[in-house]
């Protein structure tokens, strides 16, 4: 996929995404269900030194039969992967200058640098989950997570030395670790066979 924008007809930016996906689902008799997947994405907004990057997805899911609720579908699951965040659209680009006025007539100023072995932020996950359903009339689902962020883009002052002035460096460095339990509840109050009324709650923890 990709988009051209041309601004006062002086500013031209391109962008372009591809990728290749990649799955398998493989199914017991018993119900259990193993899901893996993995992902190969390429996009201009990365730097060029940058190939392409990997993003593995693997998820467990295992029936479980409750006494208690009849004639419902239970599964209690395991589940991993990795995403990525693309930069903003001019931070793996080059140097961009603009004009500025002066005591001796119009110069020009680094507005903004690039670098070229910026990567995507990347986005490591695990979950594990419990959903059921009970004939039409009732939905839930719970799940506990923990989330971790590598390669997060961050700006930095260059060096005096430098000589680019006042503007701000792309570069990978940050991280963070993050923590959370979510539920959702769905239940039918009403239900014909043209028309329906559903109540949905739900509650969303989390802590970084």
């Amino acid at each position: 996929t990709g988009r051209d924008v041309i601004a006062n007809e002086e500013v031209r930016s391109g962008e372009r995404e591809m990728g290749i996906f990649i799955q398998e689902d493989v199914i017991w008799q018993n119900g259990i269900r193993l899901r893996l997947g993995l992902s190969y994405d390429d996009a201009d907004r990365i730097g060029n030194k940058v190939k392409w990057s990997v993003f593995p997805f693997a998820r467990l899911t295992y029936p479980v039969n409750l006494s208690f609720l009849s004639k419902s579908q239970n599964t209690i699951y395991l589940s991993y992967g990795e995403a990525g965040n693309l930069p903003n659209a001019l931070d793996a680009k080059g140097t961009f200058w603009v004009s500025v006025p002066g005591g001796f007539g119009n110069g020009w100023v680094v507005s903004s640098v690039g670098n070229d072995a910026l990567k995507p932020e990347r986005i490591r996950e695990l979950e594990f989950g419990f959903t059921s359903k009970w004939l039409d009339k009732l939905d839930f689902n719970t799940l506990i997570y923990r989330q971790h962020i590598t390669d997060a883009v961050v700006y930095a002052l260059p060096v005096p030395s430098s000589g680019l002035g006042n503007v701000l460096l792309p570069q990978n460095g940050g991280a963070s670790v993050g923590y959370g339990v979510t539920a959702r509840m769905i239940s039918a109050l009403f239900q014909s066979s043209e028309t329906g009324i559903w109540l949905t709650m739900g509650v969303h923890g989390q802590r970084n």
